[in-house]
């Protein structure tokens, strides 16, 4: 029949015809092990497709003539084949073909130990998914197809490390890492140029952060849950959400107003055309180069990311001010690496790989595979006895960080780390985002020193180091120099947490008369959108939330900080407080009542949505004067994972994409007394410090250290500081009966540990 088509299409003159028809002809061939006829066949459908500028075809043919060469033995020809289909069809242009041409090139290479070919194929496949995405119509679409190709990027990250190249292994790492998130933290800012009025682009950003916020909600929403989502695990803890997601009309309704905003936007768009006819909202995001990466660290500072692939983990050390090596030096050490892995040079069975040093100051770690799988098992054991029984997780939270420090050898990480090095930026992956990484343990001591400890500046976090440089690229307004800097605060919102109030009471003094707070009902959502009070939330330096969050595992974006009169009481008109401490109970399906913005909390209590501060919303926010966040409250800096590629998502990413540089939250549920005593020392640390992370390193080193006594005297100073009589109202309640003097009431973790720093 295909012989028939043929010559039918040969009479007819239908050339690009007559070429698939030889291609189709090739492939039977192929497929009944008459190779030399099948390349014959191919090599007439590919000089007609050549002839025609058919591109698309020629890279099929090329494809599979490599198939044909690589069946043969013949593997230069192969890879000529593959390299000539590339460039008939670059990835910046034909996506679709590039991806099979790079990919298999890239695997025919990696199974012969060819790692520069390898990276070759793969960098071009790579490329070519980073192309389709730009037409892809949702961020959850972009990720589809990113997350389609992961065994594409785990192998270039391989063949990189195979090859010697540490640097390029690691900027492969983050061509995988929260990409929706740099691309949206790039396009924030973009403007026309021109002569635009200034109203035009107050609208332009006001539409499309509201475009953006909703888009991103109702991508969230239709999002399938998993049956083992890590709701199921934290869906009993007194601060998490228990709602799967919003009714339908609740959907409808959100997106209409989606649909509004864009209607609205692109009007917008087609005014701001005539004066920039060029303008477009986004822009294609390069990945970062590792001689990027370096150049975000000075001299005193290291930097650990993880990566993590199905079978493995992977910890890069990048120690910042050190120069690339000279050429020949930087040769001779790849070469002797390639023979190195070439002869398999034995290792002790069992045992860790070692660490595989490369040029430019960085090494790299690869655990075993059953170190991956003892990190997935104990990421379970934490979340089932945090969220079922929060006393034993309490008594066993030391013996789990032990266990995370030897899976992750984080002794031997900070090995080369000198007293040079003053800071350290880590950068977690997946799973490990849940965990507290700034107080593992250095040794199996009773009271160990903690990796903080290491560090003279402390230790923050970063969800990648683009996100570093997209965020230290940003050009913010001018931070006033008064001496008392503008301070905003939510206070207590819903009247149950006594502490939350003294905390701010006492912290806010030091900022009059330049400081704003929002105290108990007066902090709802109709107040903040006022006027007046949104010019000072918006101009604020510095902005503290007390109160309660919750985490929403199933649908993130709706993730709630809690404010005034959001917290429905029962019909049965009973009211009970909602502590900062956890006090597990069994979690509530995630089923909707009544009404359908309302969802269900804990103790028969329900949230009213439209009443909070939902993460998606905080996308809508524009922070510019901003310098720090802190989310005084629980599970503020948890996020969602992908078992498979990440993607940052938080509630303190919120305030990071509206224009803070650096949030301050927590990874668990925290006591309310612990945190009001913390947060007060921590803003009298940020008096005498020269940064956030340090300030916020002293104050947990103080809490962890200090006795009964050093405490009674720090809550009765002197009759001439501003916040003295606050201080005694906490005093009257730590009640630490007949301890002696030298019993340190904070030294558990649980008390300081969960609140760690992020951003630049």
């Amino acid at each position: 029949l295909y012989q028939q088509c043929l010559a039918l299409r040969t009479e007819l003159g239908d050339r690009a015809g007559m070429a698939s028809s030889w291609g189709l002809l090739g492939d039977i061939q192929r497929f009944r092990g008459n190779w030399d006829e099948a390349e014959r066949l191919y090599q007439q459908s590919l000089a007609l497709r050549t002839e025609l500028g058919d591109k698309s075809g020629m890279g099929y043919v090329y494809n599979v003539l490599a198939f044909v060469h690589q069946h043969s033995n013949k593997i230069p020809e192969a890879f000529a084949a593959w390299r000539a289909g590339l460039a008939a069809c670059p990835p910046n242009r034909f996506p679709v073909e590039a991806l099979l041409l790079g990919s298999n090139l890239g695997d025919a290479a990696f199974d012969i130990k060819d790692w520069q070919t390898a990276i070759e194929g793969y960098e071009a496949a790579i490329t070519a998914v980073e192309t389709s995405c730009t037409f892809a119509a949702s961020n959850q679409e972009k990720q589809k197809r990113r997350t389609a190709q992961i065994g594409v990027y785990e192998k270039l990250v391989q063949a990189c490390i195979n090859s010697g190249d540490i640097g390029r292994a690691l900027a492969s790492v983050e061509r995988s890492k929260s990409r929706n998130l740099i691309e949206l933290l790039a396009n924030r800012d973009i403007y026309p140029k021109g002569d635009i009025p200034p109203e035009i682009l107050t609208q332009l950003d006001t539409l499309r952060r509201e475009v953006t916020a909703k888009q991103q909600l109702l991508e969230t929403l239709d999002r399938p849950t998993t049956t083992n989502s890590p709701s199921d695990t934290l869906g009993g803890d007194s601060r998490g959400s228990s709602s799967g997601g919003l009714t339908p009309d609740a959907i409808e309704t959100i997106r209409q107003e989606y649909q509004k905003a864009e209607q609205k936007l692109n009007k917008l768009l087609d005014i701001i055309k005539t004066y920039d006819p060029t303008f477009s909202l986004t822009q294609r995001v390069e990945p970062i180069k590792f001689s990027e990466i370096q150049g975000l660290l000075d001299e005193h500072t290291a930097l650990i990311e993880w990566y993590c692939t199905r079978e493995r983990i992977y910890a890069f050390v990048v120690l910042g001010g050190v120069k690339e090596r000279n050429f020949l030096l930087k040769n001779i050490k790849m070469l002797l690496f390639k023979l190195s892995t070439l002869f398999n040079f034995p290792q002790k069975e069992d045992s860790e790989p070692p660490f595989l040093r490369g040029a430019g100051g960085i090494s790299v770690w690869i655990s075993t595979p059953e170190a991956y799988t003892q990190l997935q098992e104990l990421r379970q054991t934490y979340l089932d006895t945090y969220s079922q029984k929060k006393s034993d997780w309490e008594e066993q939270f030391n013996h789990y960080l032990h266990r995370l420090a030897d899976i992750l050898h984080i002794s031997e990480l900070i090995a080369p780390l000198t007293d040079k090095y003053r800071q350290l930026i880590l950068v977690p992956y997946r799973d490990l985002h849940l965990f507290p990484l700034h107080i593992l343990p250095l040794d199996n001591s009773s009271n160990p020193p903690y990796l903080m400890d290491k560090f003279a500046d402390g230790v923050k976090y970063a969800p990648s180091c683009q996100f570093l440089q997209e965020i230290s690229r940003r050009n913010r307004k001018d931070i006033s120099n008064n001496t008392s800097p503008r301070f905003f605060a939510i206070q207590n919102p819903t009247e149950d947490l006594e502490y939350a109030d003294l905390e701010v009471q006492a912290i806010s003094p030091a900022f009059q008369p330049h400081a704003r707070i929002l105290p108990k009902k007066a902090a709802s959502k109709a107040a903040l959108k006022e006027t007046a009070t949104a010019q000072d939330f918006q101009g604020a330096e510095y902005i503290h939330f007390a109160g309660h969050g919750a985490f929403n595992f199933v649908s993130p974006l709706l993730s709630p900080l809690v404010l005034a009169g959001a917290v429905v009481k029962r019909e049965d008109g009973q009211t009970e407080s909602l502590p900062r401490e956890n006090h597990p109970e069994p979690k509530p399906e995630p089923e909707l009542t009544g009404n359908s913005r309302y969802i269900p909390w804990r103790k028969g209590k329900t949230l009213d949505l439209t009443l909070c501060y939902t993460l998606g919303e905080l996308f809508q926010l524009d922070l510019p004067s901003c310098r720090l966040v802190i989310l005084s409250a629980c599970e503020t800096g948890l996020v969602d994972f992908s078992p498979e590629l990440e993607e940052y998502i938080s509630l303190g990413l919120g305030f990071l994409y509206a224009g803070a540089p650096n949030v301050i939250c927590s990874l668990w549920a925290v006591n309310d007394l612990s945190t009001a005593i913390l947060m007060v020392k921590l803003y009298e640390e940020m008096q005498i410090q020269p940064s956030i992370t340090l300030a916020l390193k002293a104050a947990q080193q103080w809490m962890r250290t200090v006795t009964k006594q050093e405490l009674i005297n720090w809550l009765n100073p002197s009759e001439s500081q501003e916040n003295a009589p606050i201080k005694q109202k906490l005093r009257e309640n730590v009640h630490l009966g007949f301890k002696p003097s030298h019993y340190q009431p904070y030294q558990h973790p649980k008390h300081w540990g969960a609140f760690c720093a992020i951003g630049v």
